[in-house]
């Protein structure tokens, strides 16, 4: 299978497709050989690749909920009050999509008592992105005593990245719910990783840190199949399955394009936070991908304030 090459950014010892496990391990060894944790995860990551292990045993069941804001955002005759009842029919869901809508970033006057006017106020698509957003997380965060920054980072990833897909559908009048959507669920492959890498050190109680290139550039690969993977299984639309199919040799649809550029545009965030990557430079790269100074401004102010 091909990988897209314009994945990599072309700077001195700085690879874009690693640059989630640079910042989490430091920068990888290319003559390095793999060690057992590295040995036993790509086992493990092995066996849900080739299907002779199911992914839904490391990912649970989509909640009802998502589902059914899924398709009916997927309308286009979707109305305030279908949107307002799905997310009524889960009380956990409800009250927290309150707790957020009341927050300074969404608050707009007096109080938001009832999920009507949650929607009234905010519009349906961004309660609705509030409740996927609640919902998913439920799904990926997971407590563990190994590499509690690498779920955290990957979560922050995923906003970034749902949050600059959104913009970009704009510019293609493309779906922004969809685009939001596919944005926050593409690195759930990495989730699965996630997952692998805390058993095998539980297992194996080494202290040795994933260091090897070679192992960075098959889990970033299997990582984007896993995701493909659990969009079949969790039954997304056709548009976010093919655009994560694209994903894994050239994106071809909008949404891909706007993944694409969405993803690089975090993961650049990413290497310039952890000084692996000069802020010029990774700017200078933004502008080659066509992404205005606006649009980077935005993106950047937006990741400043998860932190």
């Amino acid at each position: 299978m091909q990988e897209n090459s314009s994945d990599k950014i072309i700077f001195p010892y700085v690879d874009h497709r690693n640059a989630f496990y640079d910042a989490m391990f430091g920068l990888a060894d290319e003559n390095r050989q793999h060690n057992s944790v590295e040995t036993q995860v790509i086992n493990e990551i092995n066996q849900l690749v080739s299907r002779k292990k199911s992914i839904t045993k490391e990912l649970p069941c989509l909640p009802c909920a998502l589902m059914e804001l899924i398709e009916l955002l997927g309308q286009e005759s979707a109305s305030f009050n279908q949107v307002a009842k799905v997310i009524q029919t889960d009380p956990v869901l409800s009250g927290n999509v309150l707790h957020i809508a009341n927050s300074p970033k969404y608050r707009i006057q007096g109080e938001i008592t009832s999920i009507e006017s949650a929607v009234s106020l905010l519009g349906m698509g961004e309660v609705a992105e509030i409740a996927s957003t609640v919902l998913i997380k439920s799904l990926v965060k997971k407590k563990c005593m190994y590499f509690k920054k690498f779920g955290q980072t990957n979560w922050l990833h995923s906003l970034q990245t749902a949050y600059a897909c959104r913009l970009l559908a704009k510019n293609v009048n493309g779906n922004s719910y969809i685009y939001y959507l596919a944005g926050l669920v593409h690195a759930v492959g990495k989730v699965v990783i996630f997952h692998a890498l805390t058993k095998a050190f539980a297992k194996i109680l080494d202290d040795d840190m994933p260091g090897s290139l070679a192992f960075r550039h098959l889990m970033t690969s299997n990582a984007k199949q896993l995701s493909v993977y659990a969009a079949e299984d969790w039954k997304f639309p056709e548009e976010i399955l093919l655009a994560y199919k694209q994903l894994m040799e050239t994106p071809q649809s909008d949404l891909a394009l706007a993944l694409d550029k969405a993803t690089k545009l975090s993961r650049t965030y990413l290497l310039i936070e952890n000084n692996i990557l000069d802020e010029e430079q990774g700017l200078n790269y933004l502008e080659s991908l066509s992404l205005d100074n606006h649009f980077i401004t935005s993106f950047f102010q937006f990741a400043d304030g998860l932190r």
